[in-house]
């Protein structure tokens, strides 16, 4: 569920666990078995955690590092680039990206790269524009490109370098604290803002490595610009004019605020005396809280943290979240469904509601005005078989069904009173109820607590020994979260249903108009799940036909 304007105040610690979740829209209480993920960007997410755990160590909020960030612009003749830029008549664009490294001092190493963007001109009809739009969609970019002409082509060399965290100091340079005493306004909701400090120049460094690798990556774009001029003359674009001197750090260099990707503040790692949390990155201090994204890394790099963020993020989810159990067949049984995305595409919904596949299962989404919704296999209908699945309830409210031997919902339905105008169904859903035959999941018995509406039963068929009754014996109540196995056998006009390996009722049916196998009426034998109430489950469908 995803709440919309909701602000995240503070979390709730009792010494081991989360216990609550503080926000605008109310409390939101966490369960013996939840699990709480801080997932709201390094500041956010420091904030958070420095406002609920004791922070022992004192190390939450230390090893803040963002990424140093050069931009140079220049220009050179198009002839210095030889006969491959001639036939050239439009604007056109193309990028290159060059790895850095540079040794410090001490022999320890830092990293940056250089993203280099280069466009050359022709003949700009009165679409001149447009056309800068259409390639170059960034308008800060595009104020770099006012001044081309068909004789120049103009590149952008973007360095960008990574920092040195500081993860030992008391009282480091860079690092996100708590605001106590500055201003608690009604956007904060009473609590302490983050505060953050980020410099390049570490005093606590001796070697100044932020600041030497700097240097040499602005150098290496120097370099570059020159190794594109291809020994023609180069102009740099300092302050809207081209100019034939390489501007210096304040012409170049983007402050630290500007920058973004800061990240490290919750770094991972084994020992709770030296890391904030662990190698799943959960807290070292609590139970069930967990951190997602760059404030997990104990280095930066130069590229873009997010995706080694969104890597690790999957990786803890993969961990907490166990697979699907693999479905292993009985002998003469195929899966219908067994757990994968390409066995999910073989069903497909009709009416309300919805379906989705989560961990393995299919999970009944019911529509909020209570329309009734059917997920039905489509790929075949069906005669005989024997139909095996797992059902599991959320709650003892639930509803819901397994359809067997229904018509085609894609299919008008026949009207034998008037055989020129079948029935016209708003609702698809409830083809399957007038033409196939419920297996009911209700332990409830709604609406009047009969039996022919209970789990196992077949829905609505009275219960008795005569002609088109069910025999019907009550099985043990579900139990909400747990698996509950499901086999439906049905043979000619004979139909059994077993709950948990137990008989809960017999049918010969009697109705010729419902039931149809597929071998009498093509477009009918088909099998599907209900939407109803309630986020019923279903996994592991298996068929042997017979």
């Amino acid at each position: 569920m995803i709440v919309p304007q909701t602000h995240v105040i503070r979390l709730v610690f009792d010494g081991r666990r989360i216990t609550r979740i503080v926000t605008n829209q109310g409390d939101v209480e966490v369960p013996d078995t939840g699990q709480v993920f801080v997932a709201m960007g390094t500041v956010e997410s420091t904030r958070l955690a420095l406002g609920c755990l004791p922070n022992r160590y004192g190390l939450i909020g230390r090893n803040l590092m963002a990424h140093l960030r050069s931009n140079v612009t220049i220009r050179i003749p198009r002839a210095s680039l030889g006969t491959a830029l001639s036939t050239l008549n439009e604007l056109a664009v193309s990028a290159l990206f060059v790895k850095g490294v540079h040794e410090h001092d001490d022999g320890s190493v830092g990293h940056f790269h250089v993203q280099i963007t280069a466009s050359g001109v022709g003949s700009l009809g009165i679409e001149s524009e447009a056309e800068l739009f259409k390639k170059i969609p960034d308008i800060d970019t595009l104020d770099r490109f006012r001044n081309l002409t068909d004789q120049h082509v103009v590149i952008t060399l973007r360095g960008i370098g990574e920092m040195v965290g500081d993860k030992t100091s008391a009282d480091p340079q860079n690092r996100i604290t708590l605001d106590r005493f500055g201003p608690q306004g009604p956007y904060d909701y009473g609590q302490p803002r983050a505060l953050v400090r980020l410099e390049a120049d570490d005093p606590a460094d001796p070697l100044r490595r932020n600041l030497a690798l700097w240097e040499a990556m602005d150098r290496a774009c120097d370099q570059l610009a020159l190794i594109l001029a291809n020994g023609g003359p180069v102009e740099y674009l300092v302050g809207g004019s081209w100019v034939t001197t390489a501007p210096g750090p304040d012409g170049r260099q983007d402050t630290l605020s500007s920058t973004h990707h800061e990240g490290g503040t919750l770094w991972m790692g084994e020992d709770p005396t030296t890391s904030v949390t662990d190698e799943w990155g959960k807290f070292h201090e609590a139970d069930n809280l967990y951190a997602v994204g760059p404030a997990l890394l104990p280095t930066l790099g130069s590229p873009n943290p997010m995706l080694s963020g969104v890597a690790l993020a999957r990786r803890t989810a993969d961990r907490l979240v166990p697979a699907p159990p693999q479905v292993h067949p009985d002998p003469g049984f195929r899966a219908l469904f067994d757990g994968a995305d390409r066995a999910f595409g073989q069903w497909q919904a009709v009416g309300g509601g919805a379906f989705a596949l989560i961990d393995g299962a299919i999970v009944a989404q019911p529509d909020t005005a209570g329309e009734l919704g059917l997920l039905y296999y489509a790929s075949q209908g069906f005669s005989d078989f024997v139909l095996k699945l797992q059902v599991r309830i959320a709650s003892i409210d639930d509803n819901s069904g397994i359809f067997v031997r229904s018509r085609d919902p894609r299919r008008s339905v026949p009207n034998p009173a008037d055989p020129a105008h079948p029935h016209v169904y708003v609702n698809k859903a409830w083809v399957a109820v007038h033409t196939g035959f419920e297996i009911q999941i209700d332990d409830l018995a709604r609406p009047r607590g009969e039996d022919r509406h209970r789990t196992g039963a077949v829905y609505d068929i009275e219960v008795g020994t005569g002609a088109g009754q069910q025999a019907y014996n009550r099985a043990a109540p579900l139990v909400p979260g747990q698996w509950t196995d499901c086999e439906i056998e049905v043979r000619g006009n004979s139909y059994t249903v077993r709950v948990n390996g137990l008989q809960t009722t017999t049918l010969s049916n009697q109705d010729p108009g419902r039931g149809k196998a597929a071998a009498d009426e093509p477009h009918s034998g088909f099998i599907g799940l209900q939407a109803h109430t309630g986020r019923v489950a279903f996994r592991n469908i298996l068929i042997k036909e017979v």
